[in-house]
């Protein structure tokens, strides 16, 4: 009589081949999708520094255009270092003085920053005190 040959018990079948192949295709679109998103999230960081930057940048020729009149700060250099960027400042001034004894006036600088392609917005406020002009008195 002969042996029936079988199988040797080590080698695998199709069925334990299958799991293994689904379990590591598994793992490796997990740590794609989470490599993904942490490269949107790095994307997203280095847009809202660089627009917070910018935001800085533009008040602090906000705060120096309303106390001498004159800007600090070229548009062309912020414009050449931040072309997926615009923005608006805004000055305004507040005709009354800060304080009832105070011979300075309250100006607020508002500078809003949006990035082209995300669209996302950065805003910053910020309060300058110029010196109110004084009216010179004629001796008679």
């Amino acid at each position: 009589m002969r042996k029936k040959e079988t199988a040797s018990a080590s080698a695998f079948t199709l069925i334990e081949l299958l799991v293994t192949v689904v379990i590591l295709s598994t793992g490796i679109v997990l740590i794609l999708q989470a490599f993904q998103t942490s490269m949107v999230a790095l994307a997203e960081s280095r847009d809202t520094m660089r627009a917070a930057a910018l935001s800085h940048a533009l008040v602090v020729q906000g705060e120096m255009d309303a106390r001498s009149g004159s800007g600090v700060i070229d548009d062309h250099i912020l414009q050449s270092r931040y072309p997926d960027y615009w923005w608006r400042v805004d000055t305004r001034s507040d005709s009354d003085a800060a304080c009832t004894n105070a011979s300075w006036l309250k100006h607020e600088v508002v500078v809003m920053v949006q990035h082209d392609v995300t669209g996302r917005e950065v805003e910053a406020v910020s309060w300058v005190q110029v010196e109110s002009e004084k009216e010179e008195r004629s001796d008679p």
